[in-house]
């Protein structure tokens, strides 16, 4: 029985000895089997040496100045799962550098680039998912952006959103871009967009216009304006959304009537804003709205009530009208007293009312003396001799 053991303990470590050799070569194994099974070319890029496939593969490129001068060598058919240019300090992308390319993602974040050509992205197919994020971008041209799914731009130093930039937004079904300096978004921006993720936290939105996210087709997920300095929402500007994130902001009322579809509506963060806990009677009870009053930074003053657009024109309006009628007042006061100095003057230089020339002797009778009055507006006395004269100025 010992010697039954013994031989079973001896098979047991061979088998594990042979399992052991088998994982180790198993990648071997499957490299080499892949070798044979895929055509492949060798492509030098930057003195490193890569493998191509004509099928699906991934290209990584390390320290390279970005132009179409790295992909020269890869064949029109091939088609690039992945190309991954990330931390290699470039700042800019030569024109029709992904020109004829088929790939499907292309990852340039950390880097330094600071602006997206129209040229930049010509020529490249249609992506899955394009990264942009943590550089230095502030320019997005026209046509810059080529079409993709999906779009990550967070981190840079963008501050306005504009349509022209976009050769198809009508592609992207997630755009994220946050922690840039947005505080506009031009009207049409976003027509005939069909995305089910927007992130715009973390930018500098003061006011939301309803011309901010004016043609937006069907319902987000979800949108995210977390972390902004919102203090006004404008009717209807909130496109349609199952979850909305207000979260950290100033907003001092929260109202149905900012959003455009509170149907689809189911859930809304608005924690830290200066709104009290009875926001929720606002909405219906298949709506779940968290608030939580941000007590450091809520003192109120005018700045921080939310009035729409239409109610905001009426009251610019009436401060107008009161200005102007301000001004009129001012004007006619200016002209009255005007016109009593040139009176006052004329008066003082060319003409003296109520003059009493009266002698003493005239005076004893209770007679008053008799002047008249000369070529130049002035009175003489014609028939008295001793006179005392007195000039009382009238205005």
């Amino acid at each position: 029985m010992y010697v039954d053991e013994r031989r079973h303990f001896m098979f047991t470590n061979k088998m594990f000895s042979s399992a052991k050799i088998v994982t180790i070569l198993y990648p071997l194994i499957i490299v080499s089997a892949s070798a044979q099974r895929c055509i492949c070319k060798q492509v030098c890029i930057n003195k490193e040496l890569s493998k191509k496939c004509i099928h699906h593969t991934d290209l990584i490129i390390n320290n390279v100045q970005l132009s179409a001068a790295n992909f020269e060598d890869i064949e029109n058919d091939t088609i690039i799962n992945l190309i991954e240019l990330r931390l290699r300090n470039i700042k800019t992308i030569e024109a029709n550098t992904f020109k004829y390319l088929k790939v499907k993602n292309v990852i340039l974040e950390y880097n330094y680039i600071s602006e997206i050509a129209s040229d930049s992205f010509a020529g490249i197919s249609k992506l899955t998912n394009l990264h942009l994020d943590h550089n230095v971008i502030e320019t997005l041209q026209p046509n810059s952006i080529p079409a993709t799914e999906n779009l990550y731009l967070d981190y840079n130093s963008i501050e306005v959103l504009d349509g022209s930039m976009f050769v198809s937004i009508s592609t992207i079904s997630i755009f994220s871009i946050t922690n840039n300096k947005i505080a506009v978004i031009s009207s049409n921006t976003f027509k005939n967009s069909r995305m089910t993720h927007l992130y715009l936290s973390f930018n500098r939105f003061v006011n939301i216009k309803e011309e901010f996210f004016y043609g937006m087709k069907g319902i987000l997920e979800e949108i995210e304006l977390d972390g902004n300095y919102i203090e006004m929402i404008e009717r209807n500007s909130i496109p349609g959304a199952k979850k909305v994130n207000l979260y950290n902001n100033s907003l001092a009322s929260l109202s149905t009537r900012y959003f455009k579809d509170i149907s689809s509506l189911m859930y809304v963060d608005a924690r830290y804003n200066c709104l009290d806990e009875m926001v929720q009677k606002e909405f219906n009870s298949e709506t779940i709205v968290e608030s939580k009053l941000k007590r450091d930074s809520c003192t109120l003053h005018v700045a921080n009530f939310n009035i729409d657009s239409q109610t905001m024109h009426i009251i610019y309006l009436i401060l107008a009208i009161i200005i102007i009628l301000l001004l009129i007042n001012i004007f006619i006061l200016c002209l009255i007293r005007l016109c009593a100095r040139r009176s006052q003057n004329q008066v003082t230089n060319v003409r003296q009312f109520s003059v009493i020339l009266m002698d003493r002797k005239n005076i004893r009778n209770g007679r008053n003396a008799k002047f008249e009055e000369d070529n130049y507006g002035y009175v003489t006395p014609v028939n008295v001799q001793e006179i005392e004269t007195t000039y009382d100025k009238i205005g």
